[in-house]
């Protein structure tokens, strides 16, 4: 937003002026041309990964206690999404009281006129101004802030005098591999009372909050100056969804030595596909044998795990063992032909050739079975994001998710839990799933609608684990996608909320 012409009211408070003065600001851009890191007592430079400034202490005391009784005293609006969960004001530009009229003029000048000078640049008239507070288990994950025209992001910190590191909400820096891809975090910035921090955007500036871990309040003011020649923005590279692989062909017997065998009776069956072409979605609990189920929760407790990024993507360990033998029996059941046709039974979709109920002379022979197989392990501070370039290429699909030793007492405030969204209509979730042990999850998902699963905060005391895949449908002659059956009243419905089979309905 363009600065607008505040309505100024009467104050006493006289025109800031920059901390440093004129000798001390010499020394400053000598220190800032030479790439080495520096501290004083009037500033800080980091080049680790990328080049940081804090001012210290740039505003005199009173008016920093000033300001932040009136950035207190705005209205905020709670902001949750796959990369942040914080409270937000409106822009400041249209905020015109006393203290906070000051410090924009201070920054739009003052400061904007030292960050041209260093950074032997121009920038234009739009300066992106808000304040921000972050409360307990709240975040900000791993993003560049490379968007159109940003040149440079800037945070005046307004937090208690005595904020320490381990209450979180730092400034996490991310170093990056040869994709320059965020895969490390190799700088760490405390906020502290009255400083002010800037760096240039890039298609390197990797950054984050972390999980504010005390029950206090970060605040802040944040924004960016833009500027008509930015820097380097990150290059999106596009990703092909994987090649389906069709089912191994198997015994249709291997399902009774895992699976409750109330999900192999025919009647059951029907009753599950009705409710998944009404829903798009359906839960089958108590899915596993029971000692099946104990013995793989074991299994995957002694297994080692690699932890898998980059970190603009996700956080989550993915299994790195290939000598468990009951992983891998577990694993080779979801790639069988058994398990595509009980799926094809489940939700009226045909994942097999050998599907009895359809007649393969009526559907195209296109790429079809399974895809994006993995078992993952999920602990505090994991997650997954929604990126454009992957959404760009997703088919239609079912996404299958079987949770395992999920502590009783998770609830939706831990995270963790599975979100879909619209392109359309990405503030809205169409459906959100929470991680149930012993539960499968299905979920027909169209090509303009993706999923991510939420930050998992500090309250959340247990790691969990999760098979999932997805699989992909052959396609019907003459009809693109796949269509919904009809309901019993024989209306055609669409996605709606969780349903869960349970030993009452199924039996």
């Amino acid at each position: 937003m363009e600065r607008s012409s505040s309505k100024r009211l009467k104050m006493d408070t006289p025109p800031l002026k920059f901390p440093l003065d004129g000798q001390t600001l010499d020394e400053f851009e000598v220190d800032y041309s030479s790439h080495v890191s520096s501290c004083t007592k009037d500033y800080s430079i980091g080049t680790v990964p990328f080049k940081t400034v804090t001012f210290k202490s740039i505003l005199p005391v009173e008016t920093a206690q000033l300001l932040l009784k009136e950035v207190k005293d705005l209205d905020y609006k709670s902001r949750e999404n796959d990369l942040y969960s914080l409270q937000q004001s409106k822009d400041l530009n249209s905020e015109d009281s006393t203290i906070i009229s000051s410090i924009k003029d201070f920054i739009y000048a003052n400061v904007r006129e030292v960050i041209e000078k260093l950074c032997h640049t121009k920038f234009n008239d739009q300066v992106d101004l808000h304040a921000i507070h972050f409360d307990k288990t709240q975040h900000l994950l791993c993003h560049s802030d490379s968007l159109s025209t940003r040149h440079t992001a800037f945070i005046l910190y307004l937090v208690d005098k005595d904020w320490k590191s381990d209450w979180g909400g730092n400034l996490e820096l991310f170093a990056c591999d040869e994709n320059l891809k965020p895969v490390s975090a190799a700088s760490s910035l405390t906020p502290e009372f009255n400083s002010f921090t800037w760096f240039n955007v890039s298609n390197v500036s990797w950054h984050q909050v972390t999980e504010v871990l005390e029950d206090r309040s970060r605040w802040s003011i944040s924004g960016w100056f833009h500027s008509d020649n930015p820097p380097l923005l990150p290059e999106v590279l596009p990703i092909s969804f994987p090649t389906p692989k069709e089912p191994n062909e198997s015994s249709i017997d291997i399902l009774a030595d895992w699976i409750n065998p109330k999900y192999l009776e025919a009647a059951v069956n029907a009753k599950i596909n009705l409710q998944f072409c009404e829903m798009s979605e359906v839960s089958l609990r108590e899915f596993l044998l029971p000692e099946k189920y104990t013995s793989l929760i074991n299994a995957l407790k002694s297994a080692k795990w690699e932890l898998r990024g980059p970190y603009d993507k996700r956080k989550h360990f993915t299994y790195n063992s290939s000598h468990n033998k009951l992983v891998e029996d577990f694993m080779n059941l979801l790639q069988s032909d058994s398990i595509a046709i009980l799926l094809s039974h489940l939700t009226g979709m045909v994942f097999s050739r050998n599907y009895k109920e359809t007649d393969n002379s009526l559907l195209l022979d296109n790429p079809f079975g399974y895809a994006n197989m993995a078992v993952e392990k999920w602990t505090p501070g994991c997650y997954s994001l929604i990126t454009d370039n992957e959404v760009e290429c997703l088919p239609d699909r079912v996404t299958i998710y079987l949770h395992l030793d999920v502590a009783s007492n998770t609830d939706i405030s831990h995270g963790g839990h599975v979100t879909y969204i619209c392109r359309e209509s990405s503030d809205d979730p169409l459906l959100i799933i929470p991680p149930c042990s012993n539960s499968l999850d299905l979920v027909f998902s169209k090509h303009d609608e993706y999923s991510f699963r939420k930050y998992i905060n500090s309250t959340m005391k247990q790691s969990f684990y999760c098979f999932t895949a997805q699989f992909i449908p052959r396609e019907e002659v003459e009809q693109e996608g796949v269509e919904g059956a009809e309901n019993e009243d024989g209306d055609d419905d669409s996605c709606g909320s969780t349903y869960a089979v349970t030993d009452d309905e199924t039996s």
